[in-house]
C-alpha cells in the first residue's frame, strides 16, 4: 500500500476538513489472497490475479472473463493523529480519531468526508487506491490500483463535535436519498 506525502492545509486549526477527489487514468489492478490474510483464513498458498482496467469504458476485465463496473476510491484518508498517539507504524488499523484505513467503498469522487483536525495544518494523507471493492476486503485486498486524485480541503468550524456533525450530515444525506423517510426514522437506521 502506498501513501502520498501529507498535505498541509495552512488554515486548518481545530475543526474539520472536507475533501473531494477525481480519479485519473489507470490500466490494471491486482488482488491477492494470502494464508491467514482474509476472512476465511484458508491454509493455501498465496493467489495473485491481475485485472485489466478500461477507465474509458468504466469496467474491469478479470482474467476469467466478464466485466465489473469500476468504482474507484482511496482506502486510506486521514489527518495527523493526536500528538499523544506518537508515531504511527502502520496505516492498516483504522483509527476513529483521525481517519485511516477506512476502505469505505462509498467514498468515491464527489463524496465529502469530515475528519477532525488534531494538529496545525491537518497534515492530510491519502493512498491505497482501489478500482473496486465489495462490502469488505474478504480475501485481504480489493482491486488494488494506483490512483491520482484532485482534492479540495476546506476547514469547517463545526458548531457540533465532528462525530455529531458527521451524523447530522448522514441524516441529511438519507433525507435527500429517501425524502419519504422521516428524519427520526432515518436516525434509527444509522
Amino acid at each position: 500500500m502506498s501513501l502520498f506525502t501529507p498535505m498541509q492545509t495552512h488554515t486548518a486549526a481545530c475543526g474539520c476538513s472536507s475533501l473531494r477527489f477525481s480519479p485519473t487514468t489507470w490500466y490494471w489492478a491486482w488482488t491477492i489472497s494470502r494464508p491467514y490474510g482474509g476472512a476465511l483464513e484458508w491454509r493455501v498458498p498465496p493467489h495473485l490475479r491481475h485485472t485489466r482496467l478500461d477507465a474509458r469504458a468504466g469496467v474491469a476485465r478479470p482474467p476469467w472473463g466478464g466485466e465489473l463496473d469500476l468504482r474507484p476510491f482511496f482506502g486510506v484518508m486521514a489527518t495527523a493523529p493526536p500528538v499523544g498517539f506518537g508515531r504511527q507504524q502502520s496505516s492498516i488499523p483504522p483509527r476513529n480519531e483521525f481517519g485511516g484505513n477506512l476502505d469505505c467503498k462509498e467514498l468515491v469522487a464527489g463524496s465529502t468526508l469530515y475528519l477532525p483536525v488534531h494538529v496545525a495544518g491537518a497534515m492530510f494523507v491519502v493512498g491505497d487506491g482501489h478500482a473496486r471493492q465489495g462490502d469488505g476486503e474478504c480475501c485481504g485486498t480489493a482491486l488494488e490500483t494506483c490512483l491520482a486524485g484532485a482534492f479540495r480541503l476546506s476547514v469547517v468550524k463545526p458548531s457540533l463535535p465532528p462525530s455529531l456533525a458527521a451524523l447530522e450530515a448522514m441524516l441529511d444525506w438519507l433525507g435527500e436519498l429517501r425524502p419519504a423517510v422521516d428524519r427520526r426514522d432515518a436516525y434509527m437506521l444509522l
